[in-house]
């Protein structure tokens, strides 16, 4: 058999993870990830915390998410989305903090922070601990990703 390249396993991995219906399912094509050494890809890890989310399973969402050394926007999203809907929205939070704090500046790199994936879940985080001020600032976030993206 040919080798195959990084994206042609990587996708190989995504069409898999596609047909889980079940969390065990999940597992086993996670550990089959493993076993191909994908396990650290952002993009394998972002289809992992959508299904996780999608089965309710944050906790194992949050495991993978912490195994990606450097995790993109993507994934960042995946997961502030994973913890809100889950109704752990302090950790909502605590992922965009660290997504300030490691994904560059659009000083640096010419873009913002935040896309419109980020804030939907963001704010429904702030709404629901009740924290209007930390709300406003991220609103304000959000308009100058707003007017970055115009």
């Amino acid at each position: 058999m040919a080798a195959r390249s990084l994206w042609q396993l990587e996708d190989a991995i995504i069409a898999r993870l596609r047909t889980c219906a079940t969390f065990r399912d999940l597992l086993r094509a996670h550990g089959l990830a493993v076993r191909l050494c994908l396990s650290q890809s952002s993009y394998v890890a972002t289809q992992i915390v959508h299904i996780c989310n999608a089965h309710g399973r944050a906790a194992h969402a949050a495991r993978v998410f912490a195994q990606i050394p450097a995790p993109n926007l993507h994934l960042h999203n995946a997961m502030i989305k994973a913890y809100a809907q889950n109704h752990l929205h302090r950790d909502a939070v605590e992922v965009y903090v660290r997504m300030l704090r490691c994904l560059p500046h659009p000083s640096t790199a010419g873009f913002s922070v935040g896309d419109r994936f980020t804030y939907p879940f963001l704010l429904k985080a702030c709404g629901a601990l009740a924290a209007s001020r930390l709300g406003r600032q991220v609103h304000a976030h959000e308009e100058d990703a707003r007017v970055q993206h115009d």
